[in-house]
């Protein structure tokens, strides 16, 4: 079937609309951000951006409050205009657009809140009505642990049930807000022995996580440093029994492959907006330094970086196609595999041959370029890294022609 992947006109729109902002009000604050370690605390500037964050708190701003997602659109604008696109395929067109200023800006607007997604996914109605409020601002999810990222097999963290309560023990580390959180999503194994078919999710409030041995409070990472990463031990550490997302009988293999497969397509775009953000940023400098290049180095350039963009794009196309047949309910892992499969590391490569044309003055702090080279490298982890997708796809794509 052949698929249209242009971006209707209202779709079009919104992503300039983003584009522009991300640009021109969050890059000028990517070098804070940066070197802060936080998210910079300027309302003024989400509130400017295009789409809607009243929801989710960000019309009062105060302190910490804003670290927050936000999946509507400005309303008047577009989410009541007849928008054609689906909002995954939308999802993407826009995450294909904000983070070309900077990343920070994406991952406080757009990333989504991956704990809230989880529980509406396999939770309990009283759970979401709980964990799911619009007032709570922050929360976050514990899967990471010092043996296993993704694979939820390699889990090792235990829950026992002893009465009304659960107790809890293990590690978790590199987890994204997990002490800045109201609320989080943990994983762990109910038997060690049942590999991802024991896993289930347990929430933890800020009281239980007062209870933990915070082991790295903020990780010093060397990207994406505007987002605190934290490790933490639990010991013997008891929470109700309706903290069990869904039921002790529900898998929390189900909730996190659903995340996976919501916010993969989005993901596999972060990488390559980083890069055509890296591209738009050297020429603007190639054009400063024209004198510095002969007619035939200018000309080789210009030519990678029009092969390059197009490379990028048939990234984005992938994460298109997988957001569409989320759109009209059909499988989308395979899809959604292959671009989180080429998109960081085609990305990296770009971002590094920017770096290379800027030579010794793409290295210096007076520009975001080193940023850039830093950031880029950390999009590949994000829900799964390249080598991981690769084989998701091979296994698909081996059992499909299996005869």
């Amino acid at each position: 079937m052949t698929i249209s992947l242009q971006p209707s006109p209202t779709s079009e729109q919104l992503r300039s609309a983003v584009l522009e902002w991300s640009m021109d009000q969050a890059r000028k604050h990517a070098r804070q951000a940066d070197t802060e370690q936080r998210f910079p605390l300027i309302p003024e500037v989400v509130e400017t951006c295009p789409l809607d964050v009243s929801q989710t708190g960000f019309g009062q701003l105060r302190d910490e409050e804003f670290i927050d997602r936000a999946h509507t659109l400005r309303a008047g604008d577009v989410r009541h205009g007849g928008l054609e696109s689906g909002t995954n395929v939308l999802a993407v067109f826009v995450a294909e657009a904000i983070s070309q200023g900077d990343s920070w800006a994406w991952q406080l607007l757009y990333g989504g809140e991956p704990a809230v997604d989880f529980v509406k996914f396999i939770g309990t109605a009283e759970q979401v009505e709980r964990w799911c409020s619009a007032n709570r601002v922050l929360s976050a999810i514990a899967m990471t642990e010092p043996q296993s990222g993704t694979d939820l097999a390699g889990i090792q963290c235990t829950a026992a049930r002893d009465g009304d309560q659960w107790v809890l023990n293990g590690e978790k580390v590199f987890i994204s807000n997990a002490l800045e959180a109201d609320w989080l999503v943990l994983l762990a194994t109910v038997d060690p022995g049942a590999g991802s078919r024991g896993v289930r999710a347990f929430i933890l409030d800020k009281e239980d996580m007062a209870k933990v041995t915070v082991t790295v409070p903020k990780e010093d990472k060397v990207g994406f440093r505007h987002l605190r990463n934290a490790s933490f031990e639990m010991r013997d550490l008891r929470v109700p029994s309706d903290r069990c997302v869904g039921g002790e009988d529900v898998s929390g293999l189900s909730g996190a492959m659903q995340l996976f497969s919501k916010n993969r397509a989005t993901c596999a775009v972060w990488g390559p907006s980083i890069a055509k953000g890296c591209i738009g940023y050297t020429r603007a400098w190639m054009a400063e330094h024209r004198d510095e290049f002969t007619a035939e180095r200018w000309k080789r350039i210009n030519s990678d970086f029009e092969e390059m963009n197009e490379v990028l794009d048939d990234v984005v196309r992938l994460a298109l196609r997988a957001g569409w047949q989320m759109d009209t309910g059909e499988a989308s892992t395979e899809s959604v595999s292959h671009a989180k499969a080429v998109g960081p590391k085609y990305a990296e490569s770009v971002v590094l041959r920017c770096l290379n044309v800027m030579g010794h003055e793409g290295g210096s702090h007076r520009h975001l370029m080193e940023k850039w080279v830093r950031d880029v490298k950390m999009t590949d982890a994000a829900l799964g890294p390249s080598q991981v997708q690769r084989r998701t796809a091979a296994h698909l794509l081996i059992g499909r022609n299996k005869p």
